[in-house]
């Protein structure tokens, strides 16, 4: 994460130079990373739920007019929730945490070649190991 304040200054050397064609991406993409940016510091206490709703809804409207409408995903309208979550909690959960979990069940049932008890089996690992 710490690397998306230079994605930025580097997107916006490129809309300088960059050609018409290409400039709704890459002010999608800026959009993108003040997001990402505002995400960041919601966990200090200093982004309200109208900021972050609006720098979501410039992003989707600016992914939407670049991208078109197939481009949209399920993730698009779900992240339009968390201003929501913002005010309702005080705070954004973190799924990192449900990664790492959801990670080592991977990696405990990808070479497990018995599938006829692999929920037991897996269970089995994870709690013995």
């Amino acid at each position: 994460m710490s690397l998306v304040p230079v994605l930025g200054l580097f997107l916006m050397q490129l809309i300088g130079v960059a050609d018409a064609a290409s400039l709704p991406f890459l002010h999608s993409l800026l959009a993108c990373v003040d997001v990402v940016e505002l995400l960041m510091l919601v966990r200090l206490g200093v982004v309200s739920e109208e900021q972050l709703k609006d720098a979501i809804a410039t992003h989707l409207r600016l992914v939407l007019s670049s991208h078109g409408a197939d481009a949209m995903r399920p993730t698009h309208q779900l992240a339009m929730h968390m201003s929501n979550m913002l005010a309702t909690l005080g705070t954004l959960l973190s799924c990192l945490v449900m990664e790492r979990l959801h990670r080592l069940l991977k990696r405990r049932t990808l070479n497990r070649r018995n599938l006829k008890s692999c929920e037991i089996g897996c269970i089995e690992d994870i709690t013995v190991n």
